[in-house]
C-alpha cells in the first residue's frame, strides 16, 4: 500500500513560534480516539477490534511530554481513511541580551525546507 506522508515546517514569527506539520495520507483516526492516543500504551482499533497500528503506544505520549517541556504544544486532526495530521508548535527562544530588532532579523533569516515524502 503506497502512502504519502508530507512534512512541513514554518515560522509563525508574529508568535515567534515553529510550526512542524506532519500528514499521513492512509487510515486515520477517529475523532473519539484524539485524547486517547496521547495515554501510554494506548493503541487505536477498527469496529472489527482489529489493530490499526503497530507499535507499544508510547510514540505520541512520548512526543507530547517532549513538545510541552519545551514550552509548545500538539494537537492532532483526522478524516477516518483519508487522512491524519499532527501539528507541534513550538517557542522561538532567543538569548534576552539581544536587541528586538536582532531577534527579529534572526528570525527572517531561518530558511527551512518543505518535504513531501513517498512510501
Amino acid at each position: 500500500n503506497n502512502g504519502i506522508v508530507e512534512f512541513d515546517v514554518r515560522l509563525r514569527s508574529a508568535q515567534q513560534q515553529l510550526q512542524f506539520k506532519i500528514k499521513d495520507f492512509g487510515k486515520g483516526i477517529k475523532e473519539c480516539d484524539f485524547e486517547r492516543i496521547f495515554q501510554p500504551f494506548q493503541q487505536v482499533t477498527t469496529n472489527d477490534k482489529h489493530k490499526v497500528y503497530a507499535g507499544t503506544g508510547l510514540g505520541l505520549p512520548i512526543t507530547q511530554k517532549l513538545v510541552e517541556a519545551m514550552g509548545g504544544s500538539i494537537r492532532v486532526d483526522s478524516k477516518v481513511g483519508v487522512f491524519t495530521e499532527f501539528t507541534v508548535l513550538l517557542p522561538i527562544i532567543t538569548p534576552s541580551s539581544s536587541s528586538s530588532s536582532t531577534r527579529e532579523a534572526e528570525i527572517r533569516e531561518l530558511q527551512l525546507p518543505v518535504v513531501a515524502l513517498a512510501f
